[in-house]
């Protein structure tokens, strides 16, 4: 039995549960996920995992700025990131242009066989304001702590 036929279960549970998602999850995500709906995968295994179904292109990887890997299970065309720092949502980017303009600047400097990544990240909508509104109770209450 070959390792990746002994984590078929595992496999299946890993990629259903990133279909079911617009997020990146790292590793400890997926696996605290897989415990809570009743896997008892462990660790090591949920790294291999993902690993296989990364290398085997079923999943698309980014690394963000805390440097941790996180997975997604991406759909079929050519397309880049754009990944909250804060909740993990990401939006598919189409990469055309971007390939496009890398090659004539590859083209420009004589360089050949010109791989690209994008990789964008920032804050979503739903964190930005929910750290306003954050910001906003914690002025409240240093203004409530001043008058007093």
């Amino acid at each position: 039995m070959t390792v990746s036929e002994r984590h078929a279960p595992h496999r299946d549970a890993i990629l259903g549960l990133l279909a079911a998602t617009d997020r990146f999850r790292s590793a400890s995500e997926v696996h605290v996920e897989l415990l809570r709906r009743g896997s008892r995968a462990g660790m090591t295994t949920v790294y291999r995992v993902l690993h296989q179904l990364a290398e085997a292109g079923e999943l698309d990887v980014v690394v963000l700025g805390d440097g941790a890997r996180r997975y997604r299970r991406c759909g079929p065309a050519a397309h880049d990131h754009l990944t909250c720092r804060r909740c993990g949502r990401t939006v598919e980017l189409p990469t055309g242009w971007i390939h496009d303009w890398a090659q004539t600047v590859a083209d420009r400097h004589g360089f050949r066989d010109v791989d690209t990544v994008l990789q964008l990240s920032g804050v979503c909508r739903r964190c930005a304001v929910s750290a306003a509104g954050g910001q906003q109770r914690s002025m409240a209450h240093g203004k409530q702590a001043d008058t007093h």
